[in-house]
């Protein structure tokens, strides 16, 4: 779920349009977009700290590496529900 436009446009304006990783400008010809630090599908929200500036690559990676984390995740929670016979014992 994309940022609101008009947050996007503020908080574009004040960080001069410049990606927060590899700092491509927009007025260089990079595209950036707003990104959600935490995406909303995990719980995080449309608030000032939850956004960041990014270009269409570190966009990519960003996501890229959330989609890997979460499979990972998928993949270690099924494993472990196959090994315990599909109850969840706690790690200790």
């Amino acid at each position: 779920m994309p940022f609101p436009r008009q947050t996007t446009k503020r908080l574009g304006a004040l960080r001069h349009w410049t990606c927060e990783v590899c700092g491509k400008r927009w007025q260089d010809g990079y595209l950036v977009e707003g990104h959600h630090k935490l995406p909303v599908s995990l719980g995080g929200s449309d608030d000032d700290a939850n956004f960041q500036l990014l270009c269409l690559e570190c966009h990519y990676k960003a996501h890229k590496h959330i989609a890997d984390t979460q499979a990972r995740s998928v993949t270690a929670v099924k494993a472990r529900l196959e090994r315990t016979g599909g109850r969840w014992k706690p790690v200790k």
